[in-house]
């Protein structure tokens, strides 16, 4: 049985591009049919009728007819912009790091609904008056384990023996940790304190809304994942760039 020519689906919008002096191509993440690239015809014309509801960063109801090549956005309708986040440009840019980290990891037409639902989570917290500042550390996380990059935290990755947190390596490339011992097989490894290892296997263990870590674990822990992920993707992101943009100018007015 053919496929219906017009369907229906929720969608959290990733990112767009232009096409042409009045359309565009959106790439939209959907709990049924996965990431899909669609265009929306007229969008820039003042007077479209899509226009203010294929923002960045909203979760929308779409129709879609089948085209050729892509499909085609009849109808859109907003039915969350996360509005909270859009006052702040920090929490916009880690919206967009969220969006973007999807947008790699996740291959078009694959329906993952536990990543959609994640991404909807992250961007709901986000948007509260005080979200948690392992926020994103929690989503990487997350993220990872969906996809099958879920990181060995507890023993080491050459000899298989337990760490105890006290000394440990991590290795982007294996995708673990690596005792003192066996961390000359591989030279680029970074030390990882103990409080850092602790932090990273609470949020493995999604506990991060219920633990406390200090700026200098959380750092820490930042610089593990921002390193792995690189690994993972091969290029560094463009929003963890402007997140590192903002962070230099706020250290700077302060």
């Amino acid at each position: 049985m053919p496929a219906p020519r017009v369907y229906s689906t929720e969608a959290i919008i990733l990112r767009h591009q232009d096409l042409g002096e009045a359309d565009r191509i959106i790439t939209v993440f959907t709990p049924r049919f996965g990431k899909l690239r669609v265009v929306a015809k007229g969008v820039k014309r003042p007077r479209s009728r899509l226009a203010g509801h294929l923002d960045s960063l909203c979760e929308v109801n779409l129709l879609l007819a089948r085209g050729r090549n892509l499909d085609i956005v009849t109808q859109a309708q907003v039915a969350d912009q996360f509005l909270a986040l859009r006052r702040s440009l920090s929490r916009i840019a880690q919206g967009l790091y969220a969006a973007e980290l999807v947008n790699c990891f996740m291959a078009d037409n694959m329906a993952h609904p536990a990543v959609y639902h994640l991404l909807q989570a992250t961007l709901a917290h986000l948007a509260t008056p005080s979200p948690n500042s392992l926020v994103l550390r929690r989503f990487e996380m997350r993220l990872l384990e969906e996809t099958g990059y879920r990181p060995q935290l507890q023993q080491c990755l050459a000899c298989g023996d337990d760490i105890a947190g006290d000394a440990a390596y991590f290795s982007a490339s294996g995708g673990g940790v690596l005792c003192r011992g066996c961390r000359a097989t591989e030279a680029v490894a970074r030390p990882l304190s103990s409080a850092a290892l602790q932090l990273l296997r609470s949020l493995q263990a999604r506990q991060g809304a219920r633990i406390a870590a200090s700026r200098e674990s959380a750092d820490e822990v930042e610089g593990v994942l921002r390193q792995y992920l690189l690994h993972l993707n091969e290029r560094e992101l463009h929003a963890a760039t402007f997140i590192d943009v903002l962070r230099r100018e706020a250290a700077s007015v302060g």
